[in-house]
């Protein structure tokens, strides 16, 4: 399925390259999402849509999964791809209003950089021709598992002239490590257990070392006062 005849099945959308700090997706990269339906993935998973010429169903669990509840996903159980559908949702649905105490869709889902991407979160958009055919995340039993105000389905599997663009984000750490790739953390915490105790002073220092190996020192300010 061809969108509208705007590309051949095998031509690749265009790809959009993005580097990131984790701290700033939210207002570098949400944007470019927001109003548009899209598909995220890995990068050895976008490899292998690119290879198929679609984004195929998982219907038969032949792909690891993005987000852990997607095994038991209402779209993925029937033979459809998972999507975000970010067209109508509201600033409370998405970020969560603090004076109602509710809980917003990044908060729980952090779509933006999902762990399984390993800082490489990789967003196939959809082209607008194939919103007809979307599945609503209200669709079927309430019981079973979707992401409320956001998900929604395509049946079957996705062709790549279906996809209008590719955003392609590297994340890069902030100040401190990415919070939601607890592998970072865990590296940091082996490399300083291979230290093992060495003397006050020097433990310091080769601590400092390690740390300043997985997290970005800021620049250095000037010493306030007169010019020496």
């Amino acid at each position: 399925m061809a969108a509208r005849g705007k590309k051949s099945s095998g031509q690749l959308p265009p790809v959009v390259r993005r580097r990131c700090e984790d701290e700033r997706l939210q207002d570098e990269i949400l944007p470019l999402l927001r109003g548009s339906v899209f598909h995220v993935t890995s990068r050895k998973a976008y490899r292998g849509i690119v290879a198929a010429g679609a984004i195929l169903n998982n219907e038969d669990n032949r792909f690891p999964f993005t987000f852990r509840q997607s095994e038991d996903s209402f779209g993925r159980k029937r033979g459809c791809v998972c999507l975000f559908d970010l067209r109508t949702i509201s600033d409370e649905e998405l970020f969560g209003c603090e004076n109602q105490g509710l809980d917003g869709v990044l908060s729980k889902f952090p779509f933006l950089n999902p762990p399984a991407c390993g800082n490489n979160p990789v967003f196939l958009v959809l082209d607008s021709a194939l919103y007809g055919e979307l599945i609503s995340w209200t669709a079927g039993n309430p019981h079973e598992v979707r992401i409320p105000h956001v998900e929604a389905w395509y049946p079957g599997s996705i062709p790549l002239a279906g996809v209008q663009k590719i955003i392609d984000v590297r994340v890069m750490a902030g100040r401190w490590p990415n919070p939601s790739n607890v592998p970072d953390l865990l590296d940091i915490l082996k490399e300083v257990w291979a230290l093992g105790p060495p003397k006050p002073p020097e433990k310091k220092a080769r601590l400092r070392s390690v740390i300043r190996g997985h997290i970005p020192t800021s620049p250095k300010r000037r010493p306030k006062g007169r010019n020496l």
